[in-house]
């Protein structure tokens, strides 16, 4: 059974999190990291060029801006890209 990750992250996270995700392998479908394009505590965030390059890199790990919605925000990026791939069979894990 087909499994895919989904998680949240903040600027200040986002190098620790590339890092990890480099030096990880993953045995899932896809590993969602859903950003928000304007954060209320953080502001506006900049794509870094080394998040772009592991998505490159390996297909697996995917991300996509979401609207910041707190600690919710990783439940509802992670069914909006299943919807979106239509993978109504898989499994959402929320990390």
């Amino acid at each position: 059974m087909p499994y895919i990750l989904s998680c949240a992250t903040t600027p200040k996270r986002i190098d620790k999190l590339i890092y990890i995700l480099k030096n990880m392998k993953l045995r899932y479908k896809y590993f969602v990291i859903n950003v928000c394009a304007e954060y209320k505590r953080f502001g506006k965030f900049k794509i870094p060029k080394s998040l772009l390059q592991l998505c490159k890199q390996n297909k697996k790990i995917v991300f996509q801006f979401c609207d910041d919605l707190g600690p919710i925000t990783k439940l509802v990026g992670g069914f909006k890209f299943m919807r979106k791939k239509k993978l109504i069979h898989d499994k959402l894990i929320i990390i």
